[in-house]
């Protein structure tokens, strides 16, 4: 039984009880909430530790078990089972759709509690069963109880294969908090929830029902209290992110001013649509609600019909609802087949056009609604205010609320007339109206024909200018973004060089007079004697990993060399190792070797420094709560032995608190995380032991702490002296930007500070990597900069003559509306096109010249809308869906016929596997026992060229590492793009900051290029590659720097075949002739790799396929 069978059964389960029936009826479904509490508290615990039970059964072990309430007023962490947590709500009941989507996130993916754990409060009278009440993470804590409810009605099979999914439901991490008074325990909640950036915002139903629960608690009145309570909790929030909003605050004034049937019809609208995706959203509610916003133009009869009331808001809501739900009901319908309806971009083409005069339509329709009832009889009225609140009289009404006729009556509505079948002047008016027309539809053709032609004529011309603009406009940016960079490069290479040069030395005896070389450059650069600096040397062993023992000679003299030439001003800080020596291991015992043996070489210089052992302790909140890491780390701070006449050491870091404590306390660590491998070409984070090891003592945290302690206690003048920093063991770019930022502070800087980071030691990975790893940190450095020069420091550079400019654009050529009156311009995609207007059409009626009419129409769609659909103000095309059904069609392959193969003949065992980048994909692939590649529809649709179909398990390989495995007869697939024409599969990471994004296809580089220039990224990083700006149509120079190739590797005998690796199952090299193997490639931008990065090769159709349902269609051959 695979997984995903069973989520599609569960999933079925779920739309059966909970699903909306009837779009148009949103009140019917079933909440969640009422169906666990009238599943009674009784029975939700037993169904909850019978699902316990059946995965004990299955080998699922727990955490340890929470039998009692953590005691102690602070912070506790712990696991607790979904049956202990409460069905009560801090802030409220979660909304019905963010629950069924965290449940079906749960199906797809695990729940992380461990990652993100609940917030809970403690149980009151010590209840553990259903007693610990949520205060963060309600919505997950529902969703976990109802996935696992719905696996009651699995069969063990089933269950099996989706274990992990439901065990990480029925156990979950919680924190505890400290007990908060009642007022404080909603504005607490309430914040954490807002500063979590993957968190849905509360909406603002749910801040009021938890701010009046909590008020009425209190004994106080909402109304009176809400002002100062929204002030207070705003005055508290330390980030915007934190605080309400200013239509958060308006609305919270205003919703007690509501009835009951607002709130009621709201939450039922907001339970079945996201807010942002709803018919009615925050900003609606605040732009019509508000009675300030009462029109002041209306006199008599209208200033009543146009004066907000909570009657009216109601009514108006439901118009509302009423529109966007038959709009939905009626996009759904019209959706083809295969096709994916998506609210998240066509929910504001779905709303009411113009709320605020379907406001003023509901206040005319409310100031006649008693005569109508009257008038019309119960019947003809529930009809007539069903058509109103759908928008069939919008028109009518327009018309009268433009007029505000003070004379107007009940009788006036020709609705009403029309209902009543006593209309019999507006049918006259009619007929005079056509035949009139007929008389004129000749001269009325010829005179809509010369106008049309006239739009057209300026449209042509206003696309001219246009593309003239763009084309100057964009060759302006590029030689802009090429002139800012190059200067941006010159002149952080001069701010390196001054401030944070990177030195490589290739061997280890010239390292000692490279640092005699840097004290003297930088006092010469300072204008002061070299005795006058201060000089600080880090040897931080832990960085070499067991190597560190080859260098430990070499290293301790050039510390004592520098100190004795410097007695006074000079110091040097030696974090001992915390890996054993060359050819040992990890353990305790042998890093504890390694520092007495760091120890034992310092005590035999005791002529030439003396030095203290000191402790770093670390800041308990940057280590794991799992982890067993030692709190602390011995280092040495090693100064001269010589002392003046009285005695005294002359050393100035003799007064040094660290000297004379020796401990630093609440060292804060780099995260885990943000361990890097110091290499521009790797293509993974830290993957062993060794990596995270030399990463341990790390964090821009740790050396600002560092050198602000050393300083401390020193002499004022000399404290304000310039200071050297050197580094004998650089890895990443953590000290320098600790330099860089406490240089910056303005409360407190730091005097004239360079930082050398030196590279001359190889450390334990078994190859000579200091090349790559100098240039990592000139590079990274680099970009560090160019970060700070972004955001908060734009003169940094200002000394270097570089200071970010921007481009002025010139205005890009318009057009102007009231030209354009048969016909409008849109653009899509960056195209402009000139449809006619759907309105005006309909207004334009033929009887004898109604053929050349249409002909017209369809020849002037030929060249100026090609789709061929009228503009339609009220219903917009929505933007298409990034997905198989919007590729286009063709590709260079032959065509690929269905097969007559039935799904049953095929050899077995057969492998089936979903594509995971869609969402609902039409098809499956399968790989029969014979590793014959095959496509099985399941319905209708189109795969497009640029859906990989399967990916490749294996990795890549660079450098002298490729001819070793060729000639192994490894399957490799060399990775070289030869030039700027070459094609590859392109994307990026959704959360990058990129907007808009690119679309993930098959292309040329230069494409890819072009469109990083547009988002300012010029001349990134490429692997294996090096990229050159050239002027002219070829834009980019790109050249192979050295060997790289993807090895295909086997699948592991536990690893089960998927969409991530399968393609290692076939022949990589050769897929056939209906499809192909391209590389992929990712531009990354993390605190590891910024730059365009191979991955997985992946299979892809050489010509987009038309599917036809329940078809098979075979790619590939058996050998």
């Amino acid at each position: 039984m695979d997984k995903a069978s069973v989520v599609k059964k569960l999933d079925a389960e779920m739309r059966k009880l909970f699903a909306v029936k009837n779009i148009t009826e949103s009140s019917g479904a079933l909440h969640v909430m009422k169906y666990l509490e009238d599943m009674g508290s009784r029975d939700l615990v037993d169904k909850l530790k019978e699902v316990k039970h059946r995965l004990e059964t299955m080998g699922v072990t727990w955490q340890s078990e929470t039998t009692a309430v953590p005691f102690g007023c602070g912070t506790h962490e712990f696991w607790l089972f979904a049956y202990q947590l409460s069905l009560s709500m801090m802030r409220g009941v979660p909304k019905q759709v963010n629950v069924l989507e965290t449940v079906r996130n749960f199906m797809d993916s695990p729940f992380s509690s461990q990652r993100s754990p609940l917030t809970v409060l403690s149980p009151a009278g010590g209840e553990l069963d259903l007693g610990f009440h949520v205060s963060l993470g309600c919505t997950r804590s529902l969703a976990a109880k109802i996935l696992c409810l719905m696996s009651l009605g699995l069969t063990d099979e089933e269950l099996f294969a989706v274990r992990q999914e439901i065990s990480a439901c029925i156990q979950v991490k919680v924190v505890m908090e400290p007990p908060l008074p009642v007022g404080d325990q909603v504005a607490h909640s309430m914040r954490q929830k807002f500063v979590i950036a993957e968190s849905t915002r509360p909406d603002i139903l749910q801040m009021y029902i938890a701010l009046d629960r909590s008020f009425t608690a209190q004994g106080l009145r909402y109304v009176s209290e809400i002002k100062k309570w929204i002030q207070s909790f705003n005055a508290k929030s330390s980030v915007e992110a934190a605080k309400l909003s200013e239509m958060e605050c308006r609305m919270l004034l205003l919703l007690p001013q509501q009835n009951e049937a607002f709130f009621h019809l709201l939450e039922k609208h907001w339970d079945s649509f996201k807010a942002s995706e709803s018919g009615v959203t925050l900003r609606t509610l605040c732009s019509t609600l508000d009675p300030q916003l009462t029109k002041s133009d209306g006199a008599g009869l209208w200033a009543s019909i146009l004066q907000r009331t909570p009657e009216k808001n109601t009514f108006w809501l439901r118009r509302e609802v009423t529109i966007f739900l038959h709009n939905v009901q009626d996009a759904v319908r019209s959706t083809k087949k295969g096709q994916t309806f998506s609210l998240r971009s066509r929910a504001p083409r779905l709303r009411d056009a113009s709320p605020d005069q379907g406001y003023a339509m509901v206040g005319l329709f409310v100031q006649f609604r008693s005569d109508l009832l009257r008038m019309l009889g119960e019947d003809l009225y529930a009809k007539a205010e069903t058509s109103f609140l759908r928008g069939v009289y919008d028109r009518e009404f327009a018309d009268k609320i433009r007029s505000q006729d003070p004379a107007l009556s009940v009788e006036s509505f020709q609705f009403a007339s029309i209902l009543m079948g006593s209309n019999t002047t507006v049918r006259s008016v009619a007929m005079m109206e056509a035949e009139a027309n007929e008389a004129l539809e000749q001269a009325q053709l010829k005179a809509w024909q010369t106008k049309v032609l006239k739009e057209s004529t300026l449209f042509d011309d206003f696309v001219s200018r246009r593309r003239q603009h763009l084309m100057t406009r964009q060759a302006d940016e590029r030689q802009h973004l090429l002139e800012e960079e190059q200067k941006f490069q010159e002149a952080a290479q001069k701010y390196l060089d001054e401030w944070m040069p990177t030195v490589f030395v290739q061997k280890e005896g010239y390292v000692a007079s490279q640092v005699l070389h840097q004290v003297a450059d930088f006092a010469l650069k300072q204008s002061v004697t070299e005795d006058a600096l201060n000089s600080i040397l880090l040897l931080d062993f832990t960085k070499l990993g067991t190597a560190f023992s080859k260098h430990l000679l070499v290293s301790i003299q050039i510390v004592a060399d520098t100190i004795a030439a410097f007695p006074q001003s000079s110091a040097a800080v030696i974090f001992a190792p915390n890996t054993g020596v060359w050819g040992s291991t990890y353990g305790e015992g042998d890093a504890e070797s390694a520092t007495e043996k760091v120890e034992s070489e310092l005590k035999n210089l005791k002529a030439q420094l003396v030095y203290r052992k000191c402790s770093l302790v670390m800041a308990e909140s940057s280590l794991a709560s799992q982890s067993r890491r030692c709190g602390y780390h011995e280092m040495f701070l090693c100064i001269s032995p010589t002392v003046d006449s009285e005695g005294s050491m002359v050393s100035h870091f003799a007064s040094s608190t660290v000297w004379y404590r020796r401990t630093i306390t609440e060292i804060p660590l780099c995260p885990v995380a943000d361990y890097v491998v110091p290499d521009l070409n790797a293509m993974t984070a830290t993957t062993s032991r060794a990596q995270r090891m030399k990463q341990a003592l790390t964090g821009e945290g740790l050396y600002a702490k560092l050198i602000s302690r050393l300083m401390r206690g020193l002499p004022a003048a000399t404290a304000n002296a310039p200071l050297l920093l050197v580094d004998l063991f650089a890895y990443d770019t953590s000290f320098a930007q600790a330099r860089t930022r406490m240089c910056l502070d303005a409360a407190a800087p730091l005097p004239a500070t360079r930082l050398v980071s030196m590279v001359w030691a190889c450390d334990d990975n078994g190859t000579d990597c200091r090349h790559s790893m100098a240039e990592y940190l000139k590079t990274t450095h680099c970009r560090f900069l160019k970060d700070l020069v972004k955001k908060d420091h734009r003169n940094l550079l200002e000394k270097y003559d570089y200071v970010p400019k921007e481009l002025t654009e010139t205005a890009c050529p318009t057009f102007d509306d009231k030209d354009f009156e048969y016909t409008i311009p849109v653009s899509e995609n960056d195209k402009y096109f000139l449809p006619f207007r759907q309105d005006k059409l309909e207004a334009m009626a033929f009887n004898a010249q109604e053929t050349e009419f249409k002909n017209t129409i369809a020849k002037r769609n030929e060249k100026y809308n090609p789709g061929g659909i009228p503009f339609n103000p009220r219903k917009r095309k929505a933007e298409k869906d990034l997905d198989y059904e919007n590729e286009a069609a063709g590709g260079e392959g032959p065509v690929l016929a269905a097969s007559n193969t039935s799904l049953e003949q095929l050899p077995k065992p057969v492998i089936t596997i979903v594509p995971e980048e869609l969402s609902n994909p039409p098809f499956k692939v399968l790989i029969d026992q014979k590793k014959q590649l095959w496509i099985e529809a399941v319905n209708e649709g189109t795969i497009g060229t640029n859906t990989p179909l399967l990916l490749a398990w294996g990795s890549f390989l660079t450098g002298a590492e490729v001819q070793p495995r060729q000639d192994k007869g490894a399957k490799l697939l060399t990775f070289k793009l030869q030039d700027s024409s070459a094609t590859a599969f392109f994307f990026h990471d959704t959360s990058d900051s990129l907007s808009p994004g690119f679309q993930s296809k098959i292309c040329s580089l230069r494409t890819f290029l072009t469109y990083l220039e547009g988002q300012k990224i010029l001349r990134p990083h490429f692997v294996a590659h090096s990229i050159q700006t050239v002027e002219g149509e070829e834009k980019f120079i790109v050249k192979n720097t050295e060997v790289c190739a993807f090895e295909a590797k086997s699948l592991p005998q536990k690893q089960k075949p998927g969409f991530q690796n399968a393609l290692s199952m076939l022949d990589i090299l050769d897929v056939g002739q209906y499809a192909k193997v391209a590389h992929r490639v990712k531009y990354l931008d993390t605190k590891q790799q910024q730059g365009l990065y191979p991955q997985k090769p992946g299979v892809f159709l050489r010509r987009s396929l038309t599917l036809e349902k329940g078809k098979l269609y075979k790619l590939t051959s058996a050998d």
